[in-house]
């Protein structure tokens, strides 16, 4: 038997091109990818390893407007990544890197883009800083071999 909406869609061809076009857009602003850094860089979250033995991932963003979500699922066949985005309590986006199953366009996007801008620059500086330690790791293993010398 066939939902309603499904047959709903299927008969509308306007909505149809509508969704598209909403599809579209949602991709040329990718979401997905901005979705996943926030909640990966801002967020709480790791990567585990499931019953079969393959990693997955699991990340949350959340602040007093947006609850963002990130899910990686690995098995035999590849894997899979999901990302939702909660505005005020409400869906505003649901997709993934092949596609957008929601997308409600409004000012949420500006915020949203702030947020990824700010995920953007605590990964450089989280990048930067594991350079250091790993120059000061080095310099401390130096200084370790030579003092063992008496270099």
């Amino acid at each position: 038997m066939v939902d309603l909406e499904e047959k709903v869609f299927k008969n509308n061809k306007d909505l149809q091109l509508q969704i598209e076009k909403r599809k579209k857009q949602a991709e040329r602003r990718q979401f997905w990818n901005k979705a996943n850094n926030i909640a990966r860089i801002l967020g709480s979250g790791g990567t585990y390893r499931n019953k079969s033995g393959f990693n997955n991932s699991k990340y949350e963003y959340s602040d007093s407007e947006f609850e963002i979500y990130y899910r990686y699922t690995s098995n035999e066949g590849g894997g899979g990544s999901h990302q939702t985005v909660f505005y005020k309590g409400n869906c505003v986006f649901r997709g993934d890197m092949f596609d957008t199953y929601q997308y409600i366009p409004g000012n949420w996007e500006r915020k949203f883009n702030e947020l990824y801008k700010a995920s953007i620059k605590s990964e450089k500086r989280k990048r930067r800083e594991f350079k250091e330690k790993e120059k000061l790791k080095e310099k401390n293993k130096e200084e370790g071999i030579r003092s063992k010398w008496g270099l």
